[in-house]
């Protein structure tokens, strides 16, 4: 297991770091338009490999009614910070 020898002994003042000014553009928090999902999907390879749900880029890109339905589930759980269950 694992051990620090020096635990005990306080750490001295750190010099040198600065500071970064404030963000000069604003986060913007608003949902994703259909036009940035198709955007994202369009950019990506076709071969690309499925992710954590399974279904393949070549679908939405084929399919754009199921685009739309993705579309509307990713700005339902963008707006109440819920995602859906699966399975």
């Amino acid at each position: 297991m694992y051990s620090d020898l020096t635990r005990e002994i306080p750490l001295k003042e750190t010099t040198g770091f600065v500071w970064s000014a404030a963000a000069g553009i604003k986060f913007d928090s608003k949902p994703p338009s259909l036009q940035e999902v198709i955007a994202v999907v369009n950019k990506a390879r076709a071969k690309s490999a499925p992710g954590p749900n399974g279904v393949p880029y070549l679908l939405y890109k084929r399919c754009p009614s199921v685009l739309k339905k993705l579309h509307k589930i990713l700005r339902s759980a963008w707006k109440t910070s819920r995602s859906v269950k699966s399975g």
